[in-house]
């Protein structure tokens, strides 16, 4: 394969690259902001704020939120009731007060849904009871999908990564293996050469060898027809 042709398939191979990296991105660039709306939890429909996360698994949206939620506390997890918690903790970002913090992934299938519930140590943060710290909560939510999203396309920028130099090891296959079947036709051309060649030879000693079998038949006739006359008297002339 000349280097033109290689060239063009690796250029074809990187442009599908980043087009499949591109509509991920795409996809992932289409987060929802962050909203509030009631939501049962383990003490019962309280005021939530929720974010949605497309394409991001409940397993990785979990190991997300825990990691940017660590600057501030490490979560406590309540199994029965499959939430994440921390008490009297400071977030400067959303409120000077302490918080009890509440918060849970939902599957969605491939997507997840993040539900965060904060008490104010007076009631759940509502846009009734605390819109100034909701505000700043659902700020930070957001922030948090920024993040989020970022960590993602960075894990789809690395198996497509991989699945580039797979292509690539493939394509190094493809040109070795062409390389090979072009040495097996120069070998079978070489083959043929010398076969024609041969053939020719073998017509030339085919010829002689005729030559000297008809030679041979008169030598055995002669030899016959003499062995035939031993003993018979000469007629004189």
């Amino acid at each position: 394969m000349n280097r033109t042709k290689i060239k063009m398939m690796k250029q074809i191979i990187t442009t599908l690259f980043v087009a499949i990296f591109l509509a991920f991105a795409g996809t992932a660039s289409a987060q929802l902001e962050a909203y509030d709306k009631d939501v049962t939890m383990s003490l019962g429909s309280q005021p939530a704020i929720v974010l949605d996360m497309n394409e991001i698994s409940s397993r990785d949206a979990e190991e997300y939120w825990q990691d940017f939620v660590k600057e501030y506390v490490k979560l406590k997890r309540n199994r029965r009731a499959d939430e994440y918690y921390a008490k009297s903790i400071s977030i400067p970002l959303v409120s000077d007060r302490k918080l009890d913090i509440y918060s849970k992934i939902e599957d969605l299938k491939g997507s997840s849904r993040l539900y965060l519930w904060i008490d104010n140590g007076g009631a759940f943060v509502s846009a009734s009871e605390d819109p100034k710290t909701l505000k700043a909560a659902k700020n930070l939510v957001n922030d948090f999908a920024v993040e989020a999203e970022k960590l993602h396309v960075e894990e789809l920028l690395k198996a497509e990564d991989k699945n580039l130099a797979t292509l690539e090891k493939d394509l190094k296959g493809l040109e070795k293996d062409k390389e090979s079947y072009e040495n097996d036709i120069e070998d079978a051309k070489e083959k043929i050469a010398k076969a024609e060649k041969n053939i020719e030879e073998n017509a030339v000693a085919h010829e002689e060898k005729a030559i000297e079998i008809d030679t041979q038949k008169n030598l055995i006739i002669r030899m016959k027809e003499r062995l035939a006359n031993v003993g018979k008297k000469k007629t004189k002339m």
